[in-house]
């Protein structure tokens, strides 16, 4: 019996990877009509070009095309698609895992929709190049009637999960529902193998000493596909057919080709019965796959298909801290628009909403920069790329932005009128649950010490700490709104607050500091560089001013990783020095380390520490630390009194450098003895190393909100509404252990804030004046589905505007 090779023609859509966005999408809209044309010649007058499929690897290009299409190229269009020589895929683009549940959730579901208004289906979805997807990715495709997934994965610098490509599988998804994989091969194997008639890299099949596929030499195509059909054979592949990716020409955003068609037709007269070639749809050929599935059942796998290209975020830190506040912005939208009780006249129908969503998904798309990023990296093409990738961040903000405005305007929002009134500020919880959160009323005016905030709807006055901004001041308190709660609070001048005089006893010294441990132990609130402890937290500080304790009160339990590496937020850089000014080749050579045994470790040595708020919201205390790679790095520490609560500000003055580097913050927590950890991604809740593909990563992952350490008696939350990036275990370049085969278990935390690895997309300069954000809540709740819920609500917040009574 022979065999058959089922190709997929596509075009890989790599936006911005190969040229500028704007082109790829001209680009992509031509590839689509001359596919139409090439189909049209192939019913009339080129009969060798009959047999010729197109596969729209993602909608959006489909989409873009539809928008530009007269009424006549659009039935065209979907004629061929119903004859089945055009294919739709769901995903609208290949994707980051940065991007949310409920926006992919939306763009996933595009493509059934628009069929569906003819009658049809999309049953199937293909990606390309990327290496994995969140667990919820699996959900996401459920929920749109999609059944069956073709993933092509590219192993630079990454691999195929359950050891073994060109399979397929079921993937059970985090509801129980499950998606019919192909887990292929690259996505332009069909090139390397001479069948579109053109050069081709041997880039995969390089082993078979043939050499670089050369244009138009038969001979030589016919030994690579023989050659590589008896591999298979020889590593016990178990079927009679496999799937093959191929583009027009071996590169990204490549072309249609009718050659496919006419080197298909020849190959087969002369080799029947022997291989096959035909060009087919994905449901063609997941409609194969599901026959071969009534004679022997795939497997089944539930879990993440953990990211190994998840990395390339963290090479450009502040966009994605924006673009993850717009992400939270336009949540909270939604939020707001659900709670009955609140004005949100702004549909999601509106251009807003549509600019804010479809920027999201743009800038979370996998391309992060273009191909000559890090060896060339002062090109002006190079740096215009990342400027308009930049360009969706933004986009999505300030549609956010501007969604949020108006929502608040609804809501009686007005500007300051100084001198004809009081300032007035709105709380309003748009969460679905209690939030409790620290609000900040900024203002410009300067008040005299006695202003205090007055809580209108309770009457009374509210504990207040104030705090010098850079454009007057800002006052911050504690407020606990149940859900769809509306509070307001007046900014007012108060009764004159009576402050203690040197009496008979102080603890501090004539110059304010308190530096002796007889009065800092024996005093609750006191603050020393230290010494920190409230009501409900100790934390203290060794002789070499690391931070050894940190010790819940109330639950009677340290929050600390016994035996970690580094101490609680100690900054670690790393650089690998490049000596051969060969920037690419010393990244090349990492593999999926992301680093080598030359990389030099660097971790912060403390300075200084500084006391720089003592009040009755919360405690604020800076560390100092030189470290290699910044010019100023400040980790500060502000911890609240009436709530477990302790935020953490990264400051850095980070220095241009070109060779491979990284920046990680250590984050040793713990639940307790044989503690849980579980992180947020996509979609779902997983713990690191358990819920997993066989085979798949497990040194680092992409999160959404955060990650938690939980045992017996309660829960460590590590919020992190900037950096995304969390790496797990020991630093060292190290034999890379993939899921499954060693016992998963909770291990020490790192927040990977940034990296510029790898050698060809990433942005290679991470200088510059960075600040990051984390919050560690000490919780008594064990439930993984509930503090999932309390990062997410913690990260956005309540919801706050300021207003104005006037006296007129």
């Amino acid at each position: 019996m022979g065999f058959t090779i089922y190709l997929i023609h596509h075009s890989h859509t790599d936006i911005g990877y190969t040229d500028y966005q704007e082109q790829i999408e001209a680009n992509q809209i031509c590839y689509i009509r001359h596919v139409l044309s090439i189909l049209d010649h192939a019913h009339s007058d080129k009969p060798e070009w009959l047999g010729y499929v197109w596969q729209c690897e993602c909608w959006w290009v489909v989409e873009k095309f539809l928008e530009t299409a007269s009424g006549a190229e659009a039935e065209q269009f979907w004629n061929y698609v119903k004859s089945g020589e055009i294919g739709l895929s769901a995903s609208y683009f290949n994707m980051t895992e940065l991007i949310d549940r409920e926006v992919l959730g939306k763009f996933v579901k595009k493509a059934g929709e628009e069929a569906g208004k003819r009658g049809m289906q999309v049953k199937s979805a293909m990606t390309a190049d990327i290496n994995g997807y969140s667990w919820g990715y699996a959900d996401a495709l459920a929920d749109a009637g999609v059944e069956n997934l073709l993933s092509f994965v590219h192993t630079h610098h990454g691999r195929y999960p359950l050891y073994q490509k060109q399979t397929p599988f079921w993937w059970i998804a985090p509801s129980g529902r499950e998606i019919l994989v192909w887990l292929g091969d690259h996505y332009q194997v069909g090139n390397e193998l001479g069948v579109s008639g053109l050069w081709a890299k041997a880039y995969t099949c390089g082993e078979d000493g043939l050499g670089d596929m050369q244009e138009g030499n038969i001979e030589q195509a016919q030994q690579r596909i023989y050659h590589y059909v008896e591999t298979l054979k020889k590593q016990g592949y178990a079927y009679d057919f496999t799937a093959l990716g191929i583009s027009g020409y071996f590169t990204d955003n490549a072309c249609p080709s009718p050659l496919i068609t006419e080197f298909v037709q020849k190959f087969n007269l002369e080799h029947a019965g022997e291989i096959e070639f035909q060009m087919v749809t994905l449901d063609e050929y997941f409609a194969c796959l599901k026959r071969e599935n009534e004679k022997q059942p795939f497997p089944k796998y539930r879990g993440d298909w953990t990211d190994w290209w998840a990395d390339g975020v963290g090479s450009t830190p502040v966009l994605v801290q924006h673009f993850r506040e717009a992400q939270r912005r336009l949540m909270q939208a939604e939020q707001l628009q659900k709670q009955e009780s609140f004005h949100a006249e702004s549909g999601e129908d509106t251009k807003l909403w549509k600019e804010a969503q479809e920027n999201l998904m743009l800038y979370a798309e996998h391309t992060w920069g273009h191909s000559a990023s890090v060896q060339e990296p002062y090109d002006p093409g190079v740096n215009r790329l990342d400027l308009r990738k930049g360009l969706y961040a933004q986009r999505a903000h300030e549609a956010a932005s501007r969604i949020l405005l108006q929502i608040a305007k609804d809501n009686g929002a007005l500007p300051a009128f100084y001198g004809q009134g009081e300032r007035k500020l709105v709380v309003l919880n748009p969460e679905k649950s209690t939030l409790k959160d620290v609000v900040c009323f900024e203002t410009e005016e300067l008040y005299a010490e006695e202003a205090e905030v007055w809580d209108i709807c309770n009457e009374k006055n509210v504990i207040c700490q104030r705090e010098k901004s850079s454009r007057g001041e800002r006052f911050y308190f504690e407020a606990e709104l149940l859900p769809g709660e509306r509070r307001e609070y007046l900014l007012k001048k108060g009764k004159k607050i009576w402050h203690p005089t040197g009496g008979i006893r102080t603890p501090y010294g004539a110059e304010g500091i308190c530096d002796m441990p007889s009065e800092y132990l024996s005093r609750e609130g006191m603050l020393s560089p230290w010494h920190l402890e409230n009501d409900w937290v100790r934390i203290q500080v060794d002789e070499t001013y690391q931070i050894t304790e940190i010790y819940d009160k109330k639950r009677k339990i340290s929050l600390l990783r016994k035996g970690a590496e580094y101490a609680p937020f100690t900054p670690v850089y790393e650089r690998t020095f490049v000596t051969d000014k060969d920037q690419y080749g010393i990244r090349k050579a990492m593999g999926r380390n992301r680093k080598s045994i030359a990389t030099k470790r660097y971790p912060g040595q403390i300075q200084d520490i500084r006391i720089l708020e003592n009040g009755a919201v919360f405690d604020k205390i800076a560390f100092h630390y030189a470290l290699e790679g910044t010019k100023i790095c400040q980790v500060i520490l502000t911890v609240y009194r009436r709530q477990p609560r302790i935020d953490v500000d990264l400051r850095l003055h980070k220095k241009s450098v070109w060779d491979p580097e990284n920046l990680y913050l250590a984050m040793p927590f713990s639940g307790g003895k044989e503690d849980i950890c579980w992180i947020e991604k996509t979609g779902c809740a997983l713990r690191p190393g358990q819920d997993q593909l066989p085979g798949s990563c497990r040194d680092f992952y992409l999160i959404q909100n955060g990650a938690w350490f939980t045992g017996e008696r309660g829960s460590v939350l590590v919020a992190m509404p900037d950096t995304p990036l969390v790496a797990f275990g020991g630093l060292r370049a190290h034999p890379i252990v993939l899921s499954g085969e060693t016992e998963a278990k909770s291990e020490m935390m790192y927040s990977w804030v940034m990296n510029n690895f790898w050698e060809t997309n990433f942005k290679v300069d991470l200088g510059g004046f960075h600040q990051y954000r984390y919050s560690i809540f000490s919780l008594e709740e064990t439930d993984a589905e509930r503090i999932r819920e309390i990062a997410a609500q913690q990260n956005r917040g309540l919801f706050t505007f300021q207003s104005f009574l006037l006296r007129y």
